[in-house]
């Protein structure tokens, strides 16, 4: 059920959320859910029914997600000077090719057809293109009216770990892949918040046994060289200090072990991530005037500049990750270098 739930999901179109989706689809996605956080949650009883509102949720909200996102932008080698975007995202029109070409999901996707781009791949291809983006301040000329400045604070902007994703010869069916993903991305942060409690409950019982054997050395007498000093009283308050922390931990760890060790509590976390999707990813426009150099260019001056819009995931960590939807041509894919012939080339 699982596998199908896979193939399928996200495949109904945009209605009422308790409704969009296929009762079926909703328990696969349950069950996805269950395996990929905690398989005990199926020891708690009606674990169905307790987790079926917050899996339709997150469903619902990655579909949304995914389908905010425009449509496809078209790229090449061919389009590289005509497309501010496209001299933004990347250094040259050699590397927008072999970033597309040698990217593991094309190269998966050239497996899949015998390896052979002419015969195997459609004219056009859609992937998701992943990239991260950068800023950073430099010192640089500019030009003021007739006059140029040296030294001006500029702001470049770069755009590296490009990936190319799920390849595919339709986009609605990238765009499911990537719905997918998305909701599998909320089951892993759920599963993180699991484990979150458990290293919680390791670093506290850590804790609790380093305080409690300097406690005892306290206890017992003066502490290292401090024995060689028979005059010096023994720190009481140090005592009384460590044993009001010891105290604290126990009363940390208490409440740690009962959320941790509780399957009812750890289905209420896993609820809770997925009914509150929006806290762990969502999508942010973004607008930047930019020069031939990447610079930006403010709002307020007549500096010749290109508008570039893009998209950004925002993860539950905060890391933002550009996301945009490609169209690639058949006829500009390099195929994978033959090692065999690399070699027997540089033995000649």
């Amino acid at each position: 059920m699982v596998f199908r739930f896979m193939q399928s999901l996200f495949l109904a179109s945009a209605t009422a959320a308790s409704d969009r989706f296929d009762e079926a689809l909703i328990q696969a996605a349950i069950e996805r859910v269950v395996d990929g956080t905690d398989a005990r949650l199926r020891a708690v009883g009606d674990y169905r029914k307790k987790l079926r509102d917050s899996v339709v949720h997150a469903m619902d909200y990655v579909v949304t997600l995914v389908d905010s996102l425009p449509p496809s932008r078209p790229i090449s080698k061919r389009r590289f000077s005509i497309d501010p975007h496209l001299r933004a995202f990347f250094v040259s029109p050699d590397h927008l090719q072999q970033t597309v070409s040698f990217s593991q999901g094309f190269r998966n996707y050239l497996r899949q057809g015998q390896g052979s781009a002419d015969s195997a791949l459609p004219d056009t291809v859609y992937a998701v293109l992943g990239m991260e983006r950068c800023e950073k301040t430099v010192l640089g000329m500019a030009l003021d009216g007739d006059i140029i400045q040296h030294s001006v604070p500029q702001i470049t902007v770069s755009f590296s770990n490009h990936g190319v994703a799920f390849p595919a010869s339709e986009e609605h069916d990238t765009r499911r892949e990537l719905k997918k993903r998305a909701f599998d991305h909320l089951i892993k942060v759920a599963l993180q918040e699991l484990l979150t409690l458990r290293v919680q409950k390791r670093e506290l019982e850590r804790q609790r046994v380093l305080l409690r054997q300097k406690a005892n050395t306290l206890k017992s007498g003066k502490p290292g060289l401090d024995s060689l000093m028979g005059s010096m009283p023994q720190n009481a308050q140090d005592f009384m200090a460590l044993e009001e922390r010891i105290q604290t931990i126990e009363k940390k760890l208490e409440r740690v072990r009962a959320d941790s060790g509780a399957i009812d509590h750890h289905l209420t976390k896993v609820r809770s991530v997925l009914a509150e999707s929006e806290k762990y990813l969502r999508l942010e426009q973004a607008t930047l005037h930019l020069d031939q150099m990447n610079h930006k260019v403010p709002d307020n001056t007549e500096r010749p500049s290109n508008r570039v819009d893009f998209n950004e995931a925002v993860l539950e960590d905060g890391r933002k990750l550009v996301i945009s939807f490609i169209c690639y041509p058949r006829d500009e894919i390099l195929m994978p270098p033959d090692p065999f012939e690399e070699a027997r080339r540089f033995l000649l």
